[in-house]
């Protein structure tokens, strides 16, 4: 075994996106204790479940997507010690905020770089061009290497 098949990852999260007129928009979803902080659809692994079978479950209960070929584009690692992984996703249907989950609305990128989950969204942004340098050097974080 590699040590990627044995390692534990804590949570995952989908970077669910389309094009619009004034640039991209990413489906987020509002923590549950504040509403005006955005993240990536996703959540915990449950026990016994792939990071894969996850992220399916994960984006169905929160938002009411399908998605299919989860691509993984990324890790994060928090303060804590715990790693998620990153998917991009292809989806369809039409996004809903399902009863008891939090809700769930297409986002332009700046409205989800602040918050509890700012520097994770602005990095997962920028390495997936999604915003430009400048933008991710405006956020003030400081995680790539120019």
């Amino acid at each position: 075994m590699t040590e990627e098949t044995i390692k534990q990852y804590f949570g995952v999260a989908a970077l669910i996106y389309k094009s619009a007129n004034h640039g991209p928009v990413i489906l987020g979803v509002a923590r549950r204790n504040d509403e005006n902080q955005w993240g990536l659809v996703g959540g915990k692994i449950d026990k016994g479940e792939t990071p894969e079978q996850a992220i399916l479950r994960e984006v169905k209960e929160e938002t009411g997507l399908i998605i299919d070929r989860p691509v993984r584009i990324g890790t994060h690692l928090f303060d804590d010690g715990k790693e998620s992984l990153i998917f991009a996703c292809n989806w369809s249907g039409d996004p809903v905020s399902q009863p008891g989950e939090p809700k769930c609305q297409w986002l332009i990128p700046s409205d989800m770089m602040h918050g509890i989950f700012g520097r994770l969204n602005a990095k997962t942004f920028y390495e997936e061009n999604l915003i430009s340098k400048e933008e991710y050097e405006e956020t003030g974080y400081n995680d790539i290497e120019f």
